[in-house]
């Protein structure tokens, strides 16, 4: 009759990514203030999320191979309330909140991974990452054990020279440096060569976020 509805077009299936089929989340660390970025350090099929936040540090955090291929966790002893993880490494120096991260390109395939840090405190830093200290193991696949004690990264340069809060960083495949900074300038670096900037990019305003075009 002409008052019956209209067949309706079958439902489309569930996207896998859909939270009907999400697990639940996993808790790789903590900081003492809030998490301002992240970065994924990858390896074959090892990973790690580094982490910059509000209390002066950025932290390396193991990756679960489980996680990365999208299985199921393994069933686990919980750990008892108010113990999250450990980092794997703590960067330590800056003086204020750590906003911005980037990965540099390495000189060699044996060389550490190299990091770059972006803070309030005005300042970039260039950090060396060894396998140990992202949790890597032998190349092949294998993660190394946790460490006993988080490993100590190694800075290789402090890059002064803005005049306010650095808000992001990014490096090119050549290996510069550009920072974004609240100064109204964006300053490009040679983080092999720590000193004045290769140049400044004045803007008329706050300048957020940088980025390099191939």
């Amino acid at each position: 009759s002409s008052s019956s509805n209209p067949p309706q077009p079958p439902s489309p299936p569930a996207s896998p990514s859909s939270s009907s089929s999400a697990g639940p989340p996993v808790e790789l660390g903590r900081h003492d203030g809030p998490v301002q970025c992240l970065i994924l350090v990858v390896r074959g099929q090892q990973a790690a999320l580094v982490s910059g936040s509000s209390d002066k540090t950025a932290r390396v955090w193991a990756v679960p191979a489980w996680l990365l291929s999208g299985g199921a966790a393994p069933r686990a002893p919980p750990r008892p309330p108010g113990t999250p993880p450990a980092p794997l490494s703590v960067l330590s120096g800056h003086a204020d909140t750590v906003r911005g991260l980037a990965l540099l390109p390495r000189h060699a395939a044996g060389d550490p991974v190299r990091l770059a840090t972006a803070s309030h405190d005005a300042s970039v830093r260039v950090w060396a990452l060894a396998d140990a200290a992202l949790g890597f193991g032998d190349g092949g696949g294998v993660p190394a054990p946790p460490p006993s004690a988080p490993a100590a990264p190694r800075t290789l340069a402090e890059l002064l020279g803005h005049t306010a809060l650095v808000y992001a960083a990014a490096a090119s495949p050549a290996g510069l440096l550009a920072s974004a900074s609240e100064d109204e300038t964006v300053r490009v670096w040679d983080p092999d060569a720590p000193g004045a900037a290769l140049a400044v990019l004045p803007h008329p305003g706050c300048c957020w976020t940088v980025g390099w075009v191939s």
